[in-house]
């Protein structure tokens, strides 16, 4: 949870440094298109802990999860009307490379 907190303040703080403070207003910010992942609970019935299958099972669930995150902190930036910045999207760009880091 604090590596989340930290990871969201992280962005916003990048954003912030890109974004000039006079380009947008409070009332202009629309939350209602961020998109917010949903939280799944954890199912180990079928594959036990400490097996092959419950490993994958998690691994494919932290794969799941990091592309969330990244949907979410491209909503982020999307709903502040910086989608198209060229910094943004070199940092998402590294995120995703970073994702795929782990998949190998």
């Amino acid at each position: 949870m604090k590596t989340g907190i930290i990871l969201i303040a992280a962005i916003i703080i990048t954003a912030i440094t890109i974004c000039p403070a006079a380009a947008i207003s409070v009332e202009e910010i629309d939350t209602g298109s961020l998109d917010i992942p949903e939280l799944e609970a954890l199912d180990f019935s079928e594959t036990p802990l400490g097996s092959l299958e419950s490993l994958l099972t998690y691994s494919e669930r932290l794969i799941k999860a990091a592309e969330a995150l990244l949907d979410f902190i491209g909503s982020i930036f999307s709903m502040l009307g910086m989608e198209d910045n060229t910094d943004v999207e070199n940092l998402l760009n590294i995120f995703e490379d970073g994702m795929n880091l782990t998949k190998k």
